[in-house]
């Protein structure tokens, strides 16, 4: 038992460093920063509405690259790597964060 808790520990720890090499923590706190913070969250529901408008007969919007490229990885055995990298550029572009 005392491996298996040393081993996720030490797992753990490199999870962290990968989410730290990959940028993603960037993405974390804008996040938490949105959810915390009304005029931020108007700011990306605003963003939202526009890019949904604006996209909406092209689908050449980051909201609707992002959507098919959701889309794209579900239909393809459901790719975990192109459903986290559509994710991340759906939040990033809401949050107004570099993907």
């Amino acid at each position: 038992m005392a491996e298996f808790v040393e081993k996720s520990q030490i797992a753990f720890i490199k999870g962290v460093e990968e989410l730290d090499d990959c940028g993603y923590n960037k993405y974390l706190i804008a996040f938490d920063t949105f959810t915390n913070n009304i005029p931020q969250a108007t700011a990306a529901g605003a963003n939202l509405v526009t890019q949904v408008a604006t996209g909406w007969s092209d689908s050449d919007t980051s909201i609707f690259i992002s959507y098919n490229k959701m889309k794209d990885a579900v239909n393809n055995d459901w790719d975990i790597e192109g459903i986290s990298a559509s994710v991340q550029l759906g939040f990033s572009q809401l949050l107004k964060v570099d993907a």
